[in-house]
């Protein structure tokens, strides 16, 4: 009887010991695959914030574009305006349009005129 209970006891040992490794084995595969996830994660999450910086920066840069464009339009209207009319156009304003376009057309000291 003894016997045959130390062989139980021995097989229930054996078993065991055998489902902990088998355990533990489960635990490193995933524990491998988590890893492995998580640095894929890690260089995805490097590329979209690398894109979504170029994004703002194109964004910025296009909304500076906008905002000097529609400034050289409203400029540029009101000097066809004043073409028109066969005005001419205060020094100070040619100031400003030089500083916010970089170049004006100039036919004196007093004003700028259509050439």
């Amino acid at each position: 009887m003894t016997e045959a209970l130390n062989r139980e006891c021995a097989h229930k040992i054996t078993l065991a010991d055998m489902e902990r490794k088998n355990a533990i084995a489960r635990l490193e595969d995933k524990l491998s695959y988590l890893e492995k996830e998580l640095q894929e994660a890690a260089k995805d999450k490097e590329g979209l914030a690398g894109k979504l910086d170029k994004a703002y920066s194109e964004m910025r840069d296009l909304a500076s574009k906008t905002v000097e464009s529609a400034s050289g339009v409203k400029i540029i209207a009101y000097i066809e305006r004043q073409f028109r009319r066969h005005r001419p156009i205060p020094v100070s304003f040619a100031v400003l349009v030089v500083a916010a376009l970089g170049t004006v057309h100039t036919a004196g000291t007093q004003h700028i005129k259509k050439e």
